[in-house]
């Protein structure tokens, strides 16, 4: 198992087991790799399986980095605490108990290595009344900045700090409130935040007309608001700071597989999962970039048939995650298994592209997003029938096995008939099995961002481009430096002078991490015409995430997002330079072209970013010429002394000038 300086350092961290008193890691990566693939497929002696063939295929595949399930999975398998959920969602009810008892659940749960999300849209707004005491209410705000605080007392389980989302649908009447509430970004810092978005109000927004606010403590009317107005507010706010992002709540409630439980009122800290009170998110993702082959001439292919004995051996893996899981409390236990739901999805999309030579956001992307993702999804549902007719349906369709059959023959006839089905994928293929047996996971796709296990694997991250050729990454409570490793051997693969090899690398560094951005800029100018050429047409290849205009972002979000059952996580990336309207269309398209929910973030609107690339004060011509190159220091450089960072551009004063990595 090759793993990287970067991966070491999260694993270390993060994930292998350690001493009693915390200070050594007493776990290998293989270790762990095996605890987990144990413990899992441990669970096939209930239903008569065979363990220990399962565990090889389990164990192999994780060492191969072919699959990773969900952190808390990779953490806590076969520990004492045994949690094994990303995330969870809990009810919130309009009283005080309810309240303060979610508070309680959520620090369990963040203890044990969680997250959790939040609908807050049950409470009656600020100044309503409260009869039991005849004074009035504080409102939902009040409340969460509550949680906030009990979040920031809790580390999970020394794995990460808790994360939250928060959401309030559009009409309720403290709205606007919450739009403006994460303006300053000291408030909420443990919380995602989105607004509910409901297909009345963009009906209100298209036709320039109001719509009502409605109290939830009785139902009714509290006022009008104009809905341009309220749109352009969460417009601006998310141009400004990132947040709030769009949930279209109702968009998400159509295809809710168990709609005689209850509606989806919220989401997981991420947005890819929206999930009723009590059920969790059992995920896990695939790496595309394991499944390129070498074919005639070193043409590269994908192997489509070991994807898909990989996405039906995933999906019986996450069903095991389920039996497994040591729930923080019974109810989450009860729900879970109530509807068994999993989350198979993909890590490595941007790499795959890079080296089929596909360009990110072009028109074959897109259909490749959906090649893959409606190839992923067959196999996993036609898995899922026969994991049924092994262990039995899910059990909340009981009594419900008509209605349950009408939403998944839905489902199958509206993804059969989009254009980037993959030709050999039929879902009416899946429906007599399926009346037969049923299925056994209520939903079995989900695209996750990855971000801690996509650094283990080596991966470029969920479904999104590659962030910049060169950058630094915040993860795991520290810096990290990456060069994207394809472009690293493509470039190799020229063999250029080691110089102009140089030359390319810290001209990226200096334009923001992108090829085409240090072209636009004239950086080559004066290079040999040949090599200039052959880094326009790298340019074109290797597009990071500020090279992807916002409508391609979108156009692949809405690709992965028909052939998944969830929902897609992804950020819609803005230069500094974007407008609010820009941002205002981004919307309008995510809605019409059928995406759940929308993220975007504008480059720099925040001081502290995740991921960050910088561009020095003044940039020299870069030349060919070795002697006249400004010092290579390796990544990660700092300061052995004040940890300056040389890489980034700091500078300090300490008499001693040695240095040290910060990623060894």
């Amino acid at each position: 198992m090759n793993l990287s300086d970067n991966a070491r350092s999260v694993l270390e961290k993060r994930y292998l087991l350690r001493s009693e008193d915390g200070k050594e890691v007493v776990e290998t990566p293989i270790d762990m790799m095996e605890r987990v693939a144990r413990t899992l497929a441990a669970v096939e002696a209930k239903y008569y399986g065979d363990v220990k063939a399962t565990f090889r295929k389990f164990f192999t595949l994780l060492c191969n980095m072919e699959f990773l399930p969900n952190s808390p999975t990779l953490a806590n398998a076969g520990c004492r605490t045994g949690q094994l959920s990303a995330c969870y969602v809990l009810g919130i009810e309009d009283n005080l108990h309810s309240i303060f008892d979610t508070i309680r659940r959520t620090a369990i749960i963040h203890q044990s290595g969680g997250g959790t999300g939040f609908s807050f849209s049950r409470l009656r707004p600020k100044n309503d009344v409260v009869l039991s005491t005849k004074g009035t209410s504080s409102g939902p705000l009040s409340f969460m900045d509550v949680y906030n605080q009990a979040t920031e007392a809790i580390k999970q389980g020394g794995m990460r700090r808790g994360a939250n989302m928060g959401i309030l649908r559009v009409d309720h009447p403290d709205i606007l409130d919450f739009i403006a509430h994460k303006e300053d970004l000291k408030k909420l810092n443990n919380f995602n935040i989105s607004v509910a978005i409901t297909d009345d109000f963009m009906s209100a927004v298209e036709s320039g007309s109001s719509y009502q606010l409605i109290n939830p403590r009785d139902g009714s009317v509290h006022s009008k608001l104009d809905a341009s107005y309220v749109f352009n507010e969460i417009v601006k706010r998310a141009w400004n700071t990132g947040e709030p992002g769009i949930v279209f709540i109702d968009r998400m409630n159509a295809y809710c597989p168990v709609p005689w439980i209850g509606k989806y009122e919220t989401t997981n800290p991420c947005a890819e999962q929206p999930l009723l009170p009590d059920e969790s998110c059992n995920l896990g993702s695939i790496n595309l970039e394991k499944f390129v082959r070498v074919g005639d001439g070193a043409r590269l292919y994908i192997d489509w048939e070991r994807l898909g004995a990989a996405a039906r051996l995933t999906t019986r893996l996450l069903d095991n995650v389920v039996d497994a899981n040591k729930f923080p409390d019974q109810q989450l236990h009860d729900m879970a298994h109530a509807t068994r739901k999993i989350g198979l999805g993909i890590m490595g999309f941007a790499r795959l592209l890079f080296l089929l030579q596909i360009p990110y956001g072009s028109e074959e992307s897109c259909r490749l997003a959906g090649n893959l993702m409606s190839y992923i999804d067959w196999h996993s549902k036609a898995e899922s029938i026969q994991l049924a007719r092994e262990r039995g349906a899910f059990p909340a369709t009981k009594f419900h096995e008509d209605e349950s059959y009408a939403i998944y023959e839905s489902w199958f006839k509206e993804r059969d008939a989009h254009s980037y089905r993959h030709a050999d994928v039929c879902y009416h293929d899946l429906l007599r099995p399926l009346g037969l047996y049923g299925i056994r996971n209520s939903t079995t796709t989900t695209i996750a961002p990855t971000g801690t296990i996509s650094i283990i694997a080596d991966a470029s991250s969920g479904c999104e481009p590659v962030f910049a050729l060169a950058f630094k990454r915040w993860q795991a409570d520290m810096h990290m430096v990456d060069v994207d490793p394809v472009f690293k051997a493509a470039l190799k693969a020229t063999e250029w002078p080691e110089a102009e090899q140089q030359g390319v690398l810290l001209s990226i560094d200096a334009h923001h991490g992108s090829l085409t951005e240090a072209l636009n800029d004239g950086a080559f100018a004066g290079w040999n015409y040949d090599i200039h050429d052959e880094l326009r047409g790298m340019a074109d290849v290797f597009r990071t995430a500020h090279d992807v205009t916002p409508v391609q972002h979108i156009n692949i979000q809405a690709a992965f997002q028909a052939f998944n059952d969830s929902a897609t996580s992804k950020t819609i990336n803005f230069p500094a330079s974007a407008t609010i309207e820009q941002v205002m269309e981004s919307y309008s398209l995510a809605w019409s072209t059928g995406c759940k929910g929308v993220t975007i973030y504008r480059d720099g609107s925040r001081e502290f970013q995740p991921l960050s690339t910088t561009v020095p004060q003044a940039t020299a011509a870069v030349t060919t010429a070795a002697a006249e190159l400004p010092e290579l220091r390796q990544l990660g450089d700092v300061c052995a002394e004040c940890g300056s960072c040389y890489r980034c551009g700091e500078t300090c004063d300490c008499e001693t000038k040695e240095t040290i990595n910060a990623n060894a």
